[in-house]
């Protein structure tokens, strides 16, 4: 038996999945539409952001976009809470997995990929809203969007830092 006692491997395996878990929480833990690139690079804020006077103004959206916007709001949403459901699963069966006695490698693997395929729906469905606001939108006014909510950000006290939300407390997205 090694020095450091009969639980070494185990309590190594464990300190990994919990690193790996919180790095995964880190980078994933932020909720929103379209927070593409691990985050990076958000040009859309959170929210029914075409309620805004000024931007419905601004971008001169009609009774009928709005309720596409709408529509398309309240179902990229309902998915949206069903997919967060699945990768809280996911994390939580990894972390279950880690915390056994003895680890079984090939099944924290498999878990482990779950965990990722959960992730990559989650940012598939944000993606696709994206989307869906650019075909509404069109060219022209989606870069006017994108523009608007730049300089809101340059101009708000925080500075132009992404936007901190983690999953438990987005109301919107």
């Amino acid at each position: 038996m090694s020095r450091l006692g009969k639980n070494t491997s185990h309590t190594i395996a464990y300190h990994i999945g919990k690193r790996l878990l919180k790095k995964s929480k880190k980078v994933h833990s932020h909720s929103s539409p379209v927070r593409l690139k691990s985050r990076q690079g958000q040009d859309i804020l959170p929210g029914k952001w075409w309620h805004m006077p000024r931007l419905e103004k601004q971008l001169a959206l009609s009774s009928e976009e709005i309720t596409n916007l709408d529509d398309l709001f309240v179902n990229s949403r309902r998915k949206l809470i069903d997919l967060k459901s699945a990768l809280q699963k996911e994390r939580f069966e990894l972390e279950n997995l880690l915390e056994k006695e003895s680890v079984d490698e090939t099944a924290v693997t498999q878990q482990f990929k779950k965990l990722e395929k959960a992730r990559s729906n989650l940012a598939s469905e944000r993606f696709r809203f994206l989307l869906e606001v650019r075909k509404i939108l069109g060219l022209e006014r989606y870069q006017r969007l994108r523009n608007s909510f730049r300089e809101m950000r340059q101009k708000r006290p925080g500075g132009p830092g992404p936007f901190h939300r983690g999953d438990d407390t987005d109301p919107t997205h």
